[in-house]
């Protein structure tokens, strides 16, 4: 059981659409725009990328802001451990 879920902060509908078209990655793409909404308070959204992983409970259990090479050993890890591969 494995969801990537895509949050644009794009408040400009072309833009959010050619973002899809061009990195066609994960299940559901939400546009939420830029205006200060409730996921992004909920979230602490205020910059693209972040990524978040969120275990079957609901509980943040990785969060990052930016991207970074560096990490993909790391997010790869906790991906494993969720999905309880070894």
């Amino acid at each position: 059981d494995f969801s990537i879920i895509n949050i644009s902060l794009d408040s400009d509908l072309s833009s959010w659409v050619s973002s899809i078209q061009k990195y066609p990655y994960g299940h559901h793409f939400i546009s939420i725009g830029s205006d200060g909404n409730q996921y992004s308070k909920d979230y602490f959204i205020n910059g693209v990328p972040r990524c978040f992983l969120i275990d079957k409970k609901g509980k943040v259990i990785y969060n990052t802001a930016g991207f970074h090479k560096s990490e993909i050993d790391t997010l790869e890890k906790y991906i494993k451990k969720q999905l309880k591969i070894k």
